[in-house]
């Protein structure tokens, strides 16, 4: 794209309707709309993939007289192929709850994987980490997996 091998940028526009406009504050159903705005560019050279992505959600919706937090991330990650069989990579996530009559909130994610491929038979594992997940102050979380798998 725009005569550079290996680059690609990209954006979306999205928009969900939740109904009309509910005069019970008490109502337990979503009501407003949601807009969501995302645009990304990757940039590919040789055995190396770095990516970068920049998104925004805009929330009028309420539930049950609650109003949904806006949100504000970007994200970005980095891929090396070592070889035709094994690849690393390493990425970060930053999402900013804007709460409407609470503080913000911002929940960060990052994690490394790798994979080795030897003919049928794949071996990969990553590590995750997550602090402030679904911009709730205090919910962390981590993960670790490992897996092998076997085509036949």
């Amino acid at each position: 794209m725009l005569g550079v091998d290996g680059l690609e940028i990209g954006a979306g526009y999205g928009q969900v309707e939740n109904g009309q406009a509910v005069k019970n504050a008490a109502a337990t159903n979503a009501t407003g709309d949601q807009t969501d705005i995302t645009a990304f560019v990757n940039y590919s050279i040789g055995p190396v993939s770095l990516g970068y992505q920049m998104s925004n959600e805009d929330n009028v919706a309420t539930t049950a007289g609650v109003t949904s937090a806006d949100q504000e991330a970007t994200r970005w990650g980095i891929a090396f192929n070592v070889n035709e069989n094994l690849s690393i990579s390493y990425g970060e996530a930053e999402t900013e709850f804007l709460h409407a009559s609470a503080a913000a909130v911002t929940e960060d994610v990052d994690g490394i994987a790798i994979a080795y491929t030897m003919g049928s038979m794949k071996i990969a594992g990553n590590r995750n980490q997550a602090k402030g997940m679904a911009g709730v102050k205090g919910a962390n979380d981590e993960m670790t997996e490992i897996a092998v798998s076997f085509a036949f």
